[in-house]
């Protein structure tokens, strides 16, 4: 029913691009329902619209291919579907032939992000620059329509997403580059929530941190203890055996995982407004803090850093 269909579509392509068009679509029903003429070109809309659904199912399923080949050929049918509808109601004959070439390049230049390789390519395809000036005006607009909607093509989009390539936005470049085990400090003291105050001046006086952890008997995170919030309780010694570490500790403003990037990161601290933020791993244990301060250093470093290659280069 639809040879086009099968295989990477090239040698279909070839037929469009040639003039041999009645070839490829002999076996199909839409000439006895809509005439010779309208009966191609409905049977190249349908072509145009099933052939990426036959390619995602084909890639889906495991099968070898990418979206180069597919490019092209829906590009070529879509460029000739255009070229003999206008053929169809105006007085004006156009050559469908190009027409195909130059919606392959457009097509190209949309889906892959390369509006100078579909230049070229097509150019060299018909072996001759005759069709340069519509090439370049197809896959540009074809480009800047795409980019203008979508930043990313379809292979780098969920990379640019996970935030694991750099974009042409400096800052996000430079939190990809942070990872968030540079940052983690885990010199930080925790406690059981079982404890009574006087276990937690113990472990004051032999820490220089001015926030502590709270862990459960698993070993699992409770909560956070700020030296401040406890000031006044130190000066009564009377109440240490009294007063239990779980009547002093606090859930935290926001809590961080060890998968999560540092855009995340920061978009917590802007959103907590905190100097500290715990990380815990996927069981819930607390593995260390991460500080704003130093997070900020990092990144006004690194800012330097690049700075001082873009100067010299």
């Amino acid at each position: 029913m639809f040879p086009p269909l099968f295989g990477e579509g090239y040698g279909s392509v070839k037929l469009v691009a040639n003039g041999a068009f009645k070839s490829f679509s002999d076996n199909t029903g839409f000439f006895s329902l809509l005439g010779e003429n309208w009966g191609l070109i409905a049977f190249t809309a349908f072509i145009v619209l099933i052939k990426p659904v036959a390619a995602g199912i084909t890639i889906g399923a495991g099968g070898n291919g990418g979206n180069f080949a597919p490019s092209l050929f829906a590009g070529s049918y879509l460029g000739f579907f255009f070229s003999k509808i206008l053929n169809s109601i105006s007085w004006i004959q156009i050559p469908a032939g190009n027409f195909s070439l130059v919606g392959m390049a457009g097509v190209l230049s949309g889906v892959m992000y390369c509006p100078l390789t579909a230049i070229f390519l097509i150019a060299e395809i018909t072996n001759g620059y005759e069709l340069f000036i519509p090439l370049m005006l197809v896959s540009s607009i074809s480009f800047f329509i795409v980019k203008s909607y979508e930043p990313h093509s379809m292979e780098t989009k969920k990379l640019a997403m996970e935030g694991q390539i750099f974009t042409q936005k400096k800052e996000k470049n430079i939190l990809t580059s942070i990872r968030l085990d540079e940052m983690l400090q885990d010199n930080y003291e925790s406690i059981c929530i079982d404890k009574k105050l006087k276990q937690l001046v113990e472990v004051i006086k032999r820490s220089e941190k001015n926030i502590f952890a709270v862990v459960d008997n698993n070993g699992k995170f409770a909560g956070i203890i700020e030296l401040n919030d406890i000031k006044q309780k130190l000066f009564h010694p009377d109440e240490f055996d009294k007063v239990s570490v779980k009547a002093l500790m606090k859930r935290p403003a926001a809590i961080l995982l060890q998968e999560h990037d540092m855009h995340t990161v920061l978009e917590k601290f802007d959103v907590t407004q905190s100097w500290y933020l715990p990380v815990l791993d996927n069981e819930g244990k607390f593995k260390g803090f991460i500080s704003k301060t130093k997070l900020f250093n990092k990144y006004m470093e690194i800012l330097a850093e690049q700075g001082d290659l873009y100067e010299e280069a």
